[in-house]
């Protein structure tokens, strides 16, 4: 068993980190927050380039190893202890950091959507969580709830051998750039969210039965003429364009379709995932 517990795939050149950090524009001028250091490649090579670093370990062993390390650089904050119950920070930050695996839909959902988020986020991820966080293969949930107010782009497919140990699948460097205009406002998101949740987690065969409940059979029918949706589909093959559209209608309707329908279903199915996850949490 290896003995670092939360385990990550550490980058090894020195190089490749330096051109990375490079291409995400990172200077002087920016803090910059790192989760999960791990050994500190990455973090040296940042506190090189930016004004201000924020890394933060959670195990003790690597914690200590990089205090040993890097104790020469004066604009290193590092911080032992897990990201989930760190405060972000309060002045604008951007995020660039080789994510552990296992924790990324927490890391994700608290970076992104929670309060104090960065201007932009590079994070290293699995190919298959990046595809799904960005909704390029098909929309999810998830790229849903982000699109809002994220624009997200692969700056760059890995090599399982610039890792150690190598992992065992395909590794993308993804960045989330902060909209300076948002699709929606933080009022209208908080009516976008339950209704994106309540359809992502209805049990029926096609994206009109799901709605079914919400619209009414002519507002579905205007609707499905009107932006090109085909009530056959399912939710999964519906762009983010066309849930926007139907979202729009909704805000321009409210008094006419069941908004009542789906209030509130966001924080019901916070709650009962935080319920299944800890369930199996020992």
């Amino acid at each position: 068993m290896r003995r670092i517990k939360h385990s990550q795939n550490f980058i090894k050149e020195n190089g490749l980190v330096e051109f990375l950090i490079k291409e995400a524009g990172i200077n002087r001028t920016d803090t910059v927050l790192e989760i999960g250091a791990g050994k500190g490649t990455i973090t040296e090579q940042l506190c090189k380039k930016a004004g201000k670093v924020i890394a933060i370990e959670k195990d003790r062993k690597l914690y200590d190893r990089i205090d040993r390390r890097l104790k020469n650089y004066k604009n290193l904050k590092l911080v032992a202890g897990d990201f989930i119950d760190y405060p972000l920070p309060d002045q604008p930050y951007k995020c660039f950091s080789n994510i552990p695996f296992n924790y990324t839909a927490d890391i994700v959902r608290k970076l992104l959507m929670g309060n104090n988020s960065p201007t932009d986020a590079y994070l290293f991820m699995q190919k298959e969580s990046a595809q799904r966080f960005m909704g390029r293969m098909k929309s999810t949930q998830i790229s849903l709830l982000l699109a809002p107010f994220w624009k997200t782009r692969v700056l760059y497919n890995f090599k399982r051998s610039d890792f150690k140990p190598n992992p065992s699948v395909d590794v993308v460097l993804v960045q989330f750039k902060r909209k300076l205009l948002p699709d929606i406002n933080k009022i209208e998101y908080l009516i976008y969210r339950d209704f994106i949740t309540y359809v992502f987690n209805q049990w029926k065969s096609n994206v009109g039965k799901s709605l079914e409940i919400v619209f009414t059979y002519k507002q579905l029918k205007r609707l499905s003429k009107s932006i090109g949706l085909d009530l056959r589909s399912k939710p999964t093959t519906v762009n983010y364009k066309k849930w926007l559209c139907l979202f729009r209608f909704i805000c321009e309707k409210q008094n006419e379709v069941r908004v009542k329908a789906f209030s509130g279903y966001y924080e019901k199915y916070e709650e009962l995932h935080s319920k299944r996850v800890s369930r199996y949490r020992i």
